[in-house]
């Protein structure tokens, strides 16, 4: 058996883990071999007439016959790198897993809590008393045979027709949730399509599928791979969840700057990078002024069409190495909704609400969005309305567009246009780091900044 381990141990106590619970479909199966509804042994077949209970009760021997062959199946088939990488998270999460498959994988691959919502293939029941339940593991069920109780064995699987018993039982674990995350179901079987609406508001949501999904609610970040693939991207980001900074009696000051680095941008990129470094001394210049009141961590985010690069994660600003030509060469287009969303909602998902944070996020384009694929403007402006009712400040700073309208259709009150230009960049930054001084002085003066005054 193939063992995952993460790259990074998080320090966690098994009283402190934060609890993740995971919604699986056919998707995370699929690629140990067992076929969805459209595929494999399903063609053999119409779908209504072996998942029923009207094709139970119209043909029993037709059913049966259906799920030993699925039954064989299983016992040939192994867990892949997605089953194995969830069991993984156990070492640092509370993990529960609530399935919508009737496989046995996630118990092969280790996961010690699972749900199952539909049923369990390797289980047998009575047809008389639901609760009658006997494992059979992968031999079949032979026609006639019968249940202690005298009823016909059937197979241990919810039908069409049936109710989901463990429904509210999986509505709970969702609503106790600190991290939800999707695996291979496009959430349109109900219902668990619908036990995402059972997830707490600040709870983020990761989304691991290849095609579209049903769900386009707040706090989500979608990885739009397959299983195994998507598991090893989100077992990065979790990874990468450290523990809130302690200092105590200090205001923990971060700031995420998300620069362009589309082509456009080639035309002034020595600016772009000397405005940018002058920026970050004025960040260290705040610690020192400020070093008894305030920490200050520093987050870089460079985007275009063939990457959203993290320069730096949440460093302490004394770490932070300036920005150089060689990390920094524009080329491509502007996906900006997708280098907002995918910034903000990783790093919002790793603030400890309770602790004295600001975030001051400051967004530097010179050109409009053209080239997003996983959020849309309509998704960018929630989230920023939500961010900003806790306390989040945002500024756009734009060229070559209608910068006002842009960062208004964006929910951002600040927002600053230069040209596009050496002698435009320049002026542009030593405007943003003048403001930015006010914004630090006014939080050690425990002083209120109001929306829109950033560059007033």
């Amino acid at each position: 058996m193939k063992r995952i381990f993460f790259g990074k141990k998080i320090n966690k106590t098994m009283t402190n883990r934060k609890k993740l619970v995971a919604l699986t479909g056919a998707g995370i199966s699929v690629e140990s071999g067992l076929p969805t509804f459209s595929g494999g042994i399903w063609e053999q077949y119409d779908v209504k007439d072996v998942t029923s209970i009207d094709g139970w009760r119209k043909n029993p021997q037709l059913v049966q016959r259906f799920y030993n062959e699925r039954r064989k199946q299983l016992d040939e088939v192994e867990p892949n790198a997605a089953h194995h990488i969830l069991a993984e998270l156990e070492k640092d999460f509370d993990v529960t897993v609530i399935t919508q498959c009737v496989d046995n994988l996630h118990e092969r691959a280790g996961s010690s809590k699972i749900i199952h919502l539909h049923g369990e293939l390797t289980k047998a029941r009575s047809s008389a008393h639901p609760n009658m339940i006997f494992d059979i593991r992968y031999r079949p069920i032979e026609c006639g045979e019968k249940a202690p109780d005298g009823s016909p064995l059937r197979p241990h699987i919810v039908w069409f027709g049936e109710p989901v018993t463990m429904i509210e039982a999986a509505q709970a674990t969702v609503a106790a949730a600190d991290i939800l995350v999707i695996i291979g179901s496009a959430l349109t079987v109900y219902p668990a399509a619908e036990l995402v609406k059972y997830a707490n508001a600040k709870a983020p949501v990761y989304i691991v599928n290849p095609g579209e999904v049903n769900y386009l609610g707040r706090n989500v970040t979608v990885i739009r791979e397959k299983a195994t693939i998507g598991m090893e991207k989100l077992k990065t980001i979790l990874s990468e969840i450290p523990n809130e900074p302690q200092n105590e009696g200090k205001t923990n000051i971060y700031n995420v700057v998300i620069l362009d680095k589309s082509g456009s941008m080639e035309s002034i990129r020595q600016e772009a990078i000397n405005g940018y470094n002058e920026t970050l001394q004025t960040i260290k210049a705040a610690q020192r002024q400020y070093a008894d009141t305030q920490e200050h961590y520093v987050t870089l985010v460079v985007f275009n069409s063939s990457a959203t690069e993290t320069v730096y994660d949440r460093i302490a600003c004394v770490k932070a190495e300036e920005l150089t030509r060689k990390k920094y060469k524009p080329d491509c287009g502007t996906p900006l909704y997708d280098a907002m969303g995918r910034t903000l909602t990783r790093f919002r998902n790793i603030l400890d609400a309770a602790a004295d944070n600001k975030v001051l996020v400051t967004i530097i384009t010179d050109g409009e969005e053209n080239d997003s694929k996983e959020y849309t403007g309509k998704h960018i402006h929630q989230m920023v309305n939500e961010l900003k009712a806790q306390g989040w400040m945002f500024t756009y700073i734009g060229a070559n567009h209608d910068v006002e309208e842009a960062a208004k259709s964006l929910g951002v009150d600040n927002s600053l246009e230069f040209d596009s230009t050496p002698t435009g960049a320049k002026v542009m930054f030593d405007k943003e780091r003048k403001s930015r001084k006010i914004f630090y002085n006014k939080v050690a003066q425990k002083q209120a900044f109001i929306e829109g005054d950033y560059f007033n």
